[in-house]
């Protein structure tokens, strides 16, 4: 439960406030710091957030081997940055409200 707020947390604040994290906002940067701190949480929690929403996204989706950034950026988006950004948001936080930790 305190790993889903914590993820709450993070998302929404990049979310509602991006140049805070980044200077260059778009989906390439956004999705590389996410999953940098995914993998931060993975060495701390033992947690692989990145494994783990990568298989969430092809378990509700087209089965694909993707990891997540790229699942949402080629198929969700279909090559669309701006659509991806915004994809990228909703299905995170679709991910941690499915999410049993």
């Amino acid at each position: 439960m305190k790993t889903k707020i914590i993820l709450n947390n993070f998302i929404n604040h990049i979310e509602s406030r991006p140049k805070m994290y980044v200077s260059k906002p778009d989906f390439m940067t956004i999705s590389s710091l996410i999953s940098g701190y995914f993998c931060a949480i993975n060495d701390t929690e033992n947690l692989p957030l990145n494994l783990m929403f990568s298989e969430w996204l092809n378990g509700n989706g087209e089965k694909t081997s993707l990891i997540w950034n790229e699942y949402i950026f080629s198929i969700i988006a279909k090559n669309d940055a701006e659509i991806a950004y915004s994809e990228l948001f909703k299905q995170i936080k679709l991910f941690i409200k499915d999410l049993n930790v």
